[in-house]
């Protein structure tokens, strides 16, 4: 009963100690971009586990009760999303120099459009850290602390306090290494947890891997050419905008001392998710065959299917633990870039500290004030309907994402200028303008995460009007 709160606490101590002998110093250089000297390989690694959250760890393998493999058709359109971030954006972000992704448009269209786009990001950031946050560690607290009835905002308090005991001096230069570590615990986890799965059912590895070949939930193409083009397409955006638009993530990738070692990072990160997500699938399709041999009822909410079954005692004592420590290092590989990155936003963007002060002193008072103001978001969140987390974020990521798709597309791609003022007025009537059209089609056709296309367009389109009429006056 206590061993995964053992492997949880040597974890956490593992975690500390790593970030604690990961860089010499504790500046703003560091914090920031890691003095631009990670390696790229271990960049890329632990960008595995930054993407992946523990939304992902838990909702993918439910994904096969009612989508079968379809999730893989949006996996390959990651390919494409990163190769384009590879060749467009990175050069883009390495131009500009800097600490700030989205200082990039302070050069091209002006102060108000800078302050525009970094207020989208932080919305976008919040949000969905919050959504994430929370269902991690609800599951956490469900499956594992419940039993030793610990208080759930407790559970999130101490989770949210050792995520700042291990990057508030250090950031970036902390995180390239303990996101490392938490990837390999991650691909770990879920490597074991289906040996575990295997070996109840008595399967060899061969038995193993054709009765998950074999059975209807390994079915890829379910929804013939048109939705296989839809999901590839709907991948492809999704990536551009999670993670080439994301100061989260990009901000470890500047941490590169140079361009060529962070394209590197980009188009290993094309194929890594392809493996991982199909094991996490396979997952999904041998939990399907052992509740059908043992007669299992399965939950209404296929996001708790894995949780459900693994602390059952099914698979054993073991496979708990290992649970626990997959959906722990998923989590905190989420939150604690999350929370660098908003700290770094906040400081260099917002308040402009970084040309003021430069305070570490209030650098790190201000990552606290971020660590508490999530905390409380996750204690207070209602549970949001019934469907699957992880389809909640990308829809959320389809309206708060699009404006700042259409903006680096609009910059990148014309040499029209702008009346800077009017670019907040696009960009908040982009998502109301696609939820409406959204609704008005779903009848017809369901948008789905294409939405976040729609959205970049008519933000691109209201740039360019806005863009003739200001070139006008010049």
């Amino acid at each position: 009963m206590y061993l995964p709160i053992v492997v949880l606490s040597v974890y956490f101590l593992f975690i500390y100690a790593v970030s604690h002998f990961s860089a010499r110093d504790t500046s703003n250089k560091t914090y920031f971009l890691a003095n631009k000297r990670a390696p790229w390989y271990i960049v890329s690694l632990g960008m595995v586990s930054a993407s992946l959250s523990g939304v992902t760890f838990v909702s993918v393998p439910g994904w096969v009760v009612n989508s079968h493999f379809s999730y893989m058709q949006m996996v390959l359109g990651f390919i494409p999303g990163y190769i384009l971030i590879a060749l467009l954006l990175l050069p883009l972000y390495y131009k500009v120099g800097g600490v700030s992704i989205y200082a990039y448009f302070k050069k091209r269209f002006g102060e108000i459009s800078f302050q525009t786009a970094t207020g989208f990001f932080l919305l976008s950031k919040f949000v969905s850290v919050i959504i994430k946050g929370y269902f991690a560690i609800f599951i956490l607290q469900r499956f594992v602390f419940a039993a030793f009835e610990v208080p759930f905002a407790l559970t999130v308090f101490v989770c949210m306090l050792i995520i700042y005991l291990y990057t508030f001096r250090k950031g970036v230069g902390a995180l390239v290494w303990t996101d490392f570590i938490q990837t390999i615990c991650i691909v770990a986890s879920i490597v074991l947890i289906i040996f575990q799965v295997k070996n109840q059912l008595g399967f060899s590895v061969g038995e193993m891997t054709s009765a998950v070949l074999q059975d209807t939930h390994s079915q890829i193409f379910t929804h013939g050419v048109g939705g296989f083009i839809k999901q590839f397409l709907s991948g492809a955006f999704i990536v551009v905008a999670m993670t080439g638009l994301d100061q989260d993530l990009m901000q470890k990738n500047l941490s590169c001392q140079r361009l060529k070692d962070s394209q590197k990072n980009m188009y290993w990160n094309s194929v890594a998710y392809l493996p991982i997500n199909f094991l996490l699938l396979a997952l999904g399709v041998l939990l399907m065959i052992y509740a059908q041999r043992i007669d299992f009822t399965l939950p209404q909410k296929t996001d708790e299917i894995l949780p459900l079954m693994v602390s059952s005692g099914l698979f054993g004592s073991v496979a708990i633990s290992l649970f626990s420590v997959g959906v722990v290092a998923a989590t905190f590989s989420t939150l604690d870039s999350s929370i660098v990155a908003l700290t770094t936003t906040l400081y260099v963007n917002v308040f402009n500290f970084e040309k003021k002060n430069n305070s570490i002193f209030v650098r790190q008072w201000l990552q606290l004030l971020i660590v508490v103001f999530v905390s409380v978001g996750i204690i207070v969140v209602n549970k949001l309907a019934t469907k699957s987390i992880l389809d909640l974020v990308y829809t959320a990521v389809s309206y708060t994402t699009g404006p700042l798709l259409g903006m680096y597309a609009f910059g990148m791609f014309t040499k029209v200028k702008l009346r800077d003022r009017w670019v907040p007025i696009v960009a908040v009537l982009s998502p109301i303008l696609t939820f409406l059209i959204q609704n008005m089609l779903k009848n017809v056709y369901d948008l789905g995460y294409l939405a976040l296309v729609l959205n970049g367009f008519i933000t691109f389109v209201g740039l360019l009007i806005i863009g003739k009429y200001g070139n006008k006056e010049c």
